[in-house]
């Protein structure tokens, strides 16, 4: 029996030994599971309070819904009133529709119809544009050939004056030369007597406000020139313009000079002629 004991008392001690070592490791589980339940109670009770809040804002969200809901239900109800006034007016239009496509087949002939008219009308106007153009350009060709012979006639008319004042004043110096030989002077067509040609010289050249040319000459009311009276410029033998007297005094005279659409200029000096 002592020996019983001993070794009850052995595993007695081991038992206790484990049961402390099993004390210890329970209360420190005990601790940590205490602070795990603790930790998720506290979680649950977050949750709760998110679930609770939850609910409350699906029970909003659903009472918006229901009432976008009964809105919608109540549109739907007022446009399928409308829809039947709408088939109506549909019908109408798809009435309309077919007549107005018979009135469309009707303009598209007579488009047709003017077009082939508008065709021939275009032919006629580019024919008629043609022989317009044709006829225009012989004006033009005729009206420059026109102002080309009366460019010609001036230059021309030009030169017999200045040979016609050449052949007088020759035919006068002719005369004198008899006259100072003591020839009798033989009758000369055209010859020059008292009241023969007016000849004098340009003075000087300017120009007006409005851009004209104007020239004195060195002839006046002792020549027997008058306002108004239209004379003739030359250089040598060619002839440069007209010039018509405006203003007339005794021995001097200014008048205007008249180109007569020529491209001339003149110049002091120039001589200035014209039969009385």
């Amino acid at each position: 029996m002592h020996i019983v004991t001993k070794i009850l008392v052995v595993l007695a001690a081991a038992l206790s030994i484990l049961l402390a070592a099993l004390s210890v490791a329970y209360t420190a589980n005990a601790d940590r599971i205490r602070g795990e339940f603790l930790d998720l109670k506290a979680e649950a009770a977050v949750q709760s309070n998110l679930a609770s809040t939850a609910t409350a804002r699906f029970g909003q969200e659903r009472d918006a819904l229901q009432e976008q809901i009964a809105a919608l239900q109540n549109e739907n109800q007022r446009l399928q009133e409308q829809v039947s006034p709408l088939q109506r007016e549909r019908a109408q239009l798809l009435a309309q529709v077919k007549q107005l496509e018979v009135s469309r087949e009707g303009f598209e002939s007579k488009i047709d119809q003017l077009a082939s008219t508008a065709d021939t009308q275009a032919a006629l106007i580019s024919s008629y544009r043609d022989e317009v153009q044709l006829l225009r350009e012989n004006e033009l060709r005729y009206a420059q050939r026109e102002i080309e012979l009366a460019d010609r006639i001036n230059d021309l008319s030009g030169q017999l004056e200045v040979a016609q004042e050449t052949n007088r004043a020759l035919q006068e110096q002719l005369v004198e030369v008899r006259d100072q030989a003591g020839l009798s002077s033989p009758t000369v067509a055209g010859s020059a007597s008292p009241g023969g040609p007016i000849q004098a010289r340009i003075l000087n050249v300017r120009r007006d406000a409005g851009g004209n040319t104007l020239v004195a000459i060195d002839a006046g009311t002792n020549d027997r020139l008058r306002r108004g009276q239209e004379l003739s410029i030359a250089r040598g033998n060619e002839f440069l313009a007209k010039v018509i007297l405006q203003e007339v005094n005794l021995n001097e005279s200014i008048g205007r000079v008249d180109f007569l659409g020529r491209s001339a200029d003149v110049r002091p000096g120039d001589l200035v002629f014209a039969s009385r």
